[in-house]
């Protein structure tokens, strides 16, 4: 009979804790950031604190921990352009897609793989020297110059850090424990 009730109490208590446990990670941003979530994934994102050139809000965006916006996939580049719509309109805006380094050969500025580009018709042409990137109205992208004469709003970004709640087990394990504990005096007393 004791084996049965020990048995019962802990099947009991191991579903107790398999449906306290958290179904999945939670997203988080770092104070001032945004989470925003897309196919696929989420970044955190803010807007640079002035209309600047694509130098000083990368030098911003790199004092706050983040990036000037490395866009990955196409549902990213709208989630991205959504963003900034309900922050500056249809406003154009610096994103971290440059080749300073190398004339031709974009990167992002955080090193990220290049797996997607959304090139405006016709661009990149590099005229007058345009070795960074901004981010049209229309979604679409534009090299243009680095100067204090194309002066934008940035999009800084920092990766969603997932944070998983503390579950209820601990509390259960010694919950369980006390449980198992008074059935086993018991049974030393009932045998004694």
């Amino acid at each position: 009979m004791h084996r049965r009730l020990l048995q019962g109490l802990a099947t009991a208590a191991a579903a107790f804790a398999i449906a306290a446990a958290p179904a999945s990670a939670e997203a988080q941003c770092s104070a001032g950031f945004t989470l925003t979530s897309y196919a696929g994934g989420s970044s955190c994102f803010r807007i640079t604190s002035g209309s600047t050139s694509w130098s000083i809000a990368n030098a911003e965006a790199t004092s706050l921990g983040g990036w000037l916006a490395a866009i990955g996939s196409a549902a990213e580049n709208a989630a991205a352009r959504s963003f900034m719509d309900g922050l500056i309109g249809g406003s154009q805006f610096h994103i971290g897609f440059t080749d300073a380094a190398s004339e031709g050969a974009f990167v992002w500025s955080n090193g990220q793989a290049v797996t997607y580009t959304n090139w405006n018709l016709g661009e990149p042409n590099d005229v007058n020297n345009e070795d960074v990137t901004e981010m049209l109205s229309t979604g679409a992208w534009n090299d243009i110059q680095d100067s204090p004469n194309t002066i934008r709003y940035g999009l800084i970004e920092t990766a969603a850090v997932s944070t998983v709640p503390e579950p209820a087990t601990v509390g259960l394990l010694g919950a369980g424990l006390a449980v198992l504990g008074v059935a086993a005096r018991r049974r030393r007393r009932a045998v004694a």
